[in-house]
């Protein structure tokens, strides 16, 4: 049920419902790669829940860079503060920035309708249906502040979609850019593709880990593209004071060291990893991986992290940048005026 403050952009749905039926996705690439990746039951509500609980703490706030955030905020009347969140997962950020700002009218944007029940939902927040690799034009200049939260694995080129992205915010507006890797790494942060079963330093979650992105980026053709924000960013003629952090955060809490916040931290990383063994094992069975070796790796990567050796660290990446006055252009036209 759609309550009146959730609205669904109609022409969104008809490019959906051109899809065919989940069952039928083995047979479209493309189309298995949108169901794939995208949380459609309540284990996935759940992980997600707990991983963005997870960004809290890391952060500290739901923003990287508050004092940013709030100026872009401030009321105005001549034009009301509006924010948007693309990506939306299980709609807290959404949810939790208009509690936030109960002065700001709050939009959380997904591919698919995967929001919170009505009663959870502020008046100054709605939830509409776009897919971000479609033209953004309708969001031409609408928010002050935007949010890009986990979507690496829905945007099919990153270079297209980062150009793309300012032209939904007003001058001054800023953008927030949240993501993780779908990879673990050991205590010296490193991922090792090259060793066997059986070899010295083989770790049952890592290969799980490697095997799910080659099935991901198989059936998608869509490679993690978070490794060249900060080039592109740095590089996009619409946006300035760029700014690009990584964390990584121990998969339970294996360091002595750790103060309560970060074994927390720690703590539900470690249940967001277990929890996501489930969802990668779904995903790597419908693309015909060996159902036997699965089984196995699974059951030692349950241990490993449940026990916490090897001692792991998951991998999260948080970007931001501020809008300048630069008249956005689609690129085309961009390359046009450059070559006159």
């Amino acid at each position: 049920m759609t309550s009146s403050n959730q609205t669904i952009d109609t022409n969104a749905l008809k490019e959906l419902d051109k899809l065919p039926p989940r069952d039928q996705a083995s047979q479209e690439p493309e189309v298995r790669r949108f169901f794939d990746m995208v949380p459609t039951d309540n284990e996935e509500f759940d992980r997600h829940s707990i991983q963005h609980q997870t960004m809290l703490l890391i952060v500290g706030l739901l923003h990287k860079v508050p004092n940013l955030v709030r100026a872009a905020l401030l009321p105005n009347e001549g034009m009301p503060p509006t924010a948007a969140e693309f990506g939306i997962r299980t709609g807290c950020w959404a949810v939790d920035l208009s509690n936030q700002f109960p002065h700001v009218k709050v939009v959380g944007i997904d591919s698919v309708p995967s929001w919170p029940r009505s009663e959870q939902v502020p008046e100054n927040c709605s939830f509409e249906v776009h897919d971000i690799n479609l033209p953004l034009t309708k969001y031409h200049q609408s928010f002050n502040v935007c949010h890009v939260n986990h979507v690496g694995k829905g945007i099919r080129d990153h270079e297209d979609f980062l150009y793309r992205i300012p032209e939904v915010l007003r001058t001054s507006g800023i953008l927030l850019m949240t993501t993780g890797y779908s990879m673990l790494y050991k205590e010296d942060k490193m991922h090792p593709t090259d060793i066997s079963e059986g070899e010295p330093g083989w770790c049952a979650a890592q290969a799980l880990f490697s095997e799910f992105v080659k099935s991901a980026t198989k059936a998608s053709k869509i490679p993690e593209g978070q490794d060249n924000w900060q080039e592109l960013l740095h590089v996009n003629p619409y946006l300035t004071s760029v700014g690009v952090e990584e964390a990584y955060i121990p998969v339970g809490p294996w360091p002595s060291d750790l103060d309560e916040t970060s074994a927390e931290v720690a703590r539900l990383a470690q249940i967001n990893v277990l929890q996501f063994l489930k969802t990668m094992g779904d995903i790597l069975l419908s693309n015909g991986f060996d159902e036997v070796t699965l089984d196995r790796w699974t059951t030692m990567a349950r241990e490993e992290i449940t026990t916490m050796k090897p001692r792991l660290f998951s991998r999260f990446k948080f970007a931001w940048g501020v809008r300048n006055s630069v008249d956005w252009v689609p690129k085309a036209d961009a390359v046009a005026v450059t070559m006159h």
